[in-house]
Parts: structure tokens; sequence; C-alpha cells
């Protein structure tokens, strides 16, 4: 977001040499830091207070003065509060290089810049201490560090700071409940939290230190500030107070009530660290790796089936019957907590038709399914016919158990939800849901997503999109299924993987069986990773199936991702054609986190 300010700058210059040699190597300092140990403030015991953490590490509130850099400012100091808590020295950070940083990968010469660029300059920048590119009060848009300091800001990118969104950046809407307490809760893990406003037109106006709320026509396109600590009064509109530290103005520490942060803000995300216990992941156990975050949290575990009450004792009505366009509609799982094991199995993989059965499940009252999908494809045996997989994430037994242990967090409830799309037939379907309930839930935790696509048959002129997601996340599998429309191989396309709006892929594959893991064609077999479930061979109609998980080299991504896949291949004789652009009939699911 783009921000506008007034006044003077303060800042203090420090001696840092020893703090960029404990970010190189990767000395343990966590046990000192003034966050780990408990702090009183005004604020106690209804909320939280960050300013004793701030002050102990010396990073005081600076302005910005007549330029529009209050989201540069806000970024420094999450960036500065997380260097800190990880090495346990405060050093304040140059607001001027991450300004010059957000440029370069913008390839503009702005003052100022939104929270996602900023971040994306420090991805690829680094940051350095203040005192090596002080801020000016003026801005030169032709400013630029040397190459030697530039070389030394990189090395701060060694800490492995993360930033998360609460709120991606929409001017047009506010806070939701739940977004309101994922701040609060980041408050709460003692997390400063960087928030985008529509701001009161000027002059501010304030009571007892306190915003006032200004209705819509009284507020801009905005101002920017990090949030610092909360406290809940029900006295207060929206029922509480956020304390604040403002770069604009005088920069005193100041607040908001919730009912403004409700109606005006605009985004919100904050910056931690990777911890060594989230590295662990390099020799990981199979408890490790079904994600998110591999955690095994304690938590009261608990069970929905199809075993119908109040007979479950004396009666074997353990199925529910579905007729043509029926639904079951299992309980609604009362959250926070975490679906870690679904097991089916259904008449319709008797007569090869699992895909007649659709698979949705719905994450804290959300209208739009996370997961929507073909039941035979979301276990990865596509085309509806029953095939063995023995994967990690999902199984498929000769007679058709599917079972899964994708994790599914979710904060306030979950819905799952089968169709039977078949309009001709009815089927049975037995079901078990096994999950964790939770006291709470970590507020960076994402949702597992799964969604399918199809072209029947390709599209020509361009490649096969498998997704195209928009926010942050990280992708962590594929299922493949193809039908061929023509004798001949179909699969020396190649894989493409577009991370954050990329024009040119990062990740380029070398051919179809070669994402799967496969080498010269296709066969039948399945593995823990990756495998094809069934393979019939290379005639027209011929069909198979393939999956690849990537929970050991998940691909990450901030702002988006396209994945796609070419369809090309080879005529029954390559000397006849050889790459050509095929119509072979392709479907898939994407799955992520």
């Amino acid at each position: 977001m783009k921000e506008r300010g007034s006044s003077l700058m303060l800042y203090r210059y420090r001696i840092v040499s020893a703090f960029f040699v404990v970010m190189i190597f990767g000395e343990n300092v966590y046990a000192a830091t003034p966050s780990d140990r408990v702090q009183k403030s005004n604020l106690s015991p209804t909320g939280i207070d960050l300013r004793p953490t701030f002050e102990e590490w010396e990073l005081a509130p600076r302005l910005q003065g007549g330029r529009g850099t209050c989201s540069v400012f806000v970024v420094a100091g999450a960036l500065e509060y997380a260097l800190a808590h990880k090495t346990g020295q405060g050093t304040p950070l140059s607001v001027e290089y991450l300004n010059w940083a957000a440029n370069q990968t913008l390839q503009k010469t702005d003052d100022g810049s939104y929270f996602s660029d900023l971040w994306n300059g420090f991805s690829a920048y680094g940051a350095c201490p203040e005192q090596d590119m002080p801020y000016q009060n003026t801005f030169d848009p032709y400013r630029k560090p040397s190459p030697e300091l530039q070389e030394r800001a990189r090395e701060s990118l060694k800490a492995g700071l993360r930033w998360h969104w609460i709120k991606p950046w929409n001017p047009n809407t506010g806070l939701t409940k739940d977004q309101l307490k994922t701040i609060k809760q980041t408050l709460d893990q003692r997390w400063p939290v960087c928030g985008g406003f529509r701001w009161p037109k000027s002059p501010e106006k304030w009571k007892n230190n306190v915003l006032v709320m200004p209705p819509p026509e009284g507020v801009f396109d905005g101002h920017s500030v990090l949030l610092i600590g909360y406290q809940d009064d029900p006295d207060q509109p929206g029922g509480g107070l956020f304390l604040f530290r403002n770069s604009n103005n005088d920069g005193a520490y100041r607040f908001m009530t919730y009912e403004y942060a409700c109606a005006y803000m605009n985004d919100a995300g904050w910056i931690d660290y990777e911890k060594q216990e989230d590295q662990q992941y390099i020799a990981p156990s199979i408890t490790d790796v079904l994600g998110p975050f591999g955690f095994s949290p304690r938590g009261r575990n608990r069970r929905v089936s199809s075993n119908q009450q109040p007979d479950w004792h004396s009666e074997n009505l353990d199925m529910n019957w579905l007729m043509p366009g029926e639904s079951v509609n299992m309980p609604v799982l009362e959250g926070p907590g975490v679906i870690h094991h679904i097991w089916f199995t259904s008449h319709s993989g008797w007569v090869a038709e699992l895909n007649s059965l659709t698979l949705r499940i719905y994450y804290d009252d959300n209208k739009e399914p996370g997961v929507e999908v073909p039941v035979g494809d979301f276990f990865a045996v596509g085309h509806g016919k029953p095939a063995v997989v023995e994967s990690i994430p999902v199984q498929v037994s000769p007679t058709g158990s599917l079972t899964c242990y994708w994790r599914m967090p979710f904060r306030k409830n979950a819905r799952i939800v089968v169709t039977n799309d078949n309009p001709d037939r009815s089927t049975g379907l037995y079901w078990q849901v096994d999950w964790l309930q939770l006291e709470s839930l970590a507020p960076d935790t994402p949702y597992f997503y799964a969604r399918y696509r199809q072209e029947y048959p390709a599209v020509g002129g361009r490649d096969y999109l498998i997704a195209d997601l928009k926010g942050s996340g990280f992708f962590v599998g594929a299922v493949m299924s193809v039908t061929l429309a023509q004798d001949g191989w179909f699969g020396e396309g190649d894989d493409f993987f577009y991370i954050d709006g990329e024009t040119i892929p990062s990740l380029q594959g070398t051919g179809s069986e070669d994402y799967f893991n496969d080498a010269w064609g296709f066969r039948s077999r399945s593995s823990a990773w990756f495998g094809q479930p069934y393979w019939q061979g290379y005639t027209a109609s011929d069909s198979g199936v393939c999956y690849r998980w990537h929970l050991l080299d998940p691909v990450h991504f901030t702002r988006s991702l396209r994945v796609e896949i070419e369809h090309r291949g080879n005529s029954n004789q390559s000397e006849e054609g050889f790459f050509l652009e095929r119509s072979d009939f392709f479907s898939s699911v994407a799955f992520w986190y």
C-alpha cells in the first residue's frame, strides 16, 4: 500500500557487526530473548503489550517525515523485531535500503510500496543496518547501495525469516471475525502485525489516545501502522482496542478500536523466522511429511462414520444408500481441529464408477469447498477404476478400499459431503472420518485444498492447466489421468511451474513421465511418493493415471502459482511425427496447502 505522512525521522546509530556474525554463523541465542520472559504491561491480563520487548531491544519508533513510506517503516519494524527475536540483539534496519529493494523487484522508482512488494524486495536483496544507508527527508530515486553493501545485506537472508498473510490486500473489505481472532492470536504468540488501513482524512481525531471512528466518506487509502498489542474491553466499540506504533505525526503509541479495524483494515501480515524444529524435514519420518508443518498436536480424538445410531451395537446398518443426485452430509466437525484419516468404500467401484461420486469438504462456514474432486481422482485412481495405490497420503486396495491420510486443519468447523452424480444408478457408501479436536490452532496453519479440472480433449494452442493458484502456500501434489485420442506416445510434454507471476517458469521439466518420476514411457506401478496405478498402452482409447506427491519437495509460492504441462507426443511411428501437439483427453487434481 502506498502511504502519506509528515514530520521528522528519529533513529539510533548502533554498532552491529556482532548482529551479522550471529546471523551468518547461526549461533543459538534463543534462550535469552526478551520475548521468552513474562512482561508486565498495562494491558494485562486481558491482552498483550509488546512495548517492553521493543524497548529492551532498543527498537524505538521512527518517523517518516513528509514521504509516503509508512508501509516501509512498518515492514522494517517487523523485520527488526523478528531478527532481534532470533539473534537476541536489536538493530534498526535501513528503511531506505528496503524501499530501494522493493523498487528493484518492481523495476520502478516509487517512494513507498505495498507489503507484498516490500517482502519480495527483502527476499531478493536482504536488509542492512540503518547506519549503512540512512533515511533521507527527501526521496532520491537515483540513490543506490554499493555492490559491497548489497552483498552484506543478503547475509540477513540466512536468518530464515518468513512472511505470513492474515488478510491479503483488499481495500473494499475490512476484517472478518476470524481474521480479527487470528491477529489477536498472532500477538498472543508475541509477534507484531503489519496493518494497512483506510485512514481518516486530515486532521485525525483522537479521544483519550484512541483513534475516532470516521464515516466511510471520511477515510482515504491509506496508511500503515504496526500493531504491537491488544486489550479486550466490552465497553469499547467492537469489544476492545489494538495498540500500535505509528511512523506518522509524533510517532506516539496509540490505540484503535476493534470496530475501526474490522471496518477499515485493508491487509494484515506478520513475520517470524524458521526455527530449528521447522527444519527437520531435511530427514523426515512419515509423520513429519503428512503436513501441514508436520505437526502432531495433542487433542481429543473423535470419529464420525456411517455406522447408524442408535443401533450401533445390535445392527449392521453401517452404510448410506445414495439414490441418483442424493448426498451424504456427514456430521459437522466442531473445531478447532484437524482431519487426519478418511476411509471410504462404495459399490460404485465394482462397476468402475467411483468418479460418479463427488467429494466436497467445506471449512469454517465457507460457501466454497476447499476440496471438490471426484472420489476416484482424489484417491489417485482416475477414470473411476479401482487399482492398487500404495502411497503415503492415499492408499487403494485391489477391492476398492479408499484410505486418505492428508491432514486437513480447520479453525471453526469442517463439513464433508459426498454426492452421487450418476443420473441412472444408485450406490452404497461406507465411510469413516477420524479427526482431532484441539484447544487452539496456530494462526499461520494453512488449509488443505484439492481441485479437479478436465479438458476433453486438451485445448489446442495452449498447455494443459493443472493449477492456477492465488495467495501464498505450497503445492504438494498432482494426479493426472489421460485417455489417448490417437495411437502413439502422448507424454513428450514438459511440466512448467510459474511462481509468483513469472512469465518464464523457474521450474521446467523434461517430459511427462519424467515429472511423474518414470522414464521411457509408463507402466503400472505404485510407490510411496509417485506411480501409475494402471497403464493400458499406446493405442487410441487406452487410458492411464499417474500421481506425484510433493511432500518431500513442496513448491512454495508467496503470491501465485501456475502449473501447466504440454500435451505433446509422437505418432504411432515416431518418424511420421515427433513432438506434435495432441488432442488427448486429460483430467487432473491439484493438491496444495
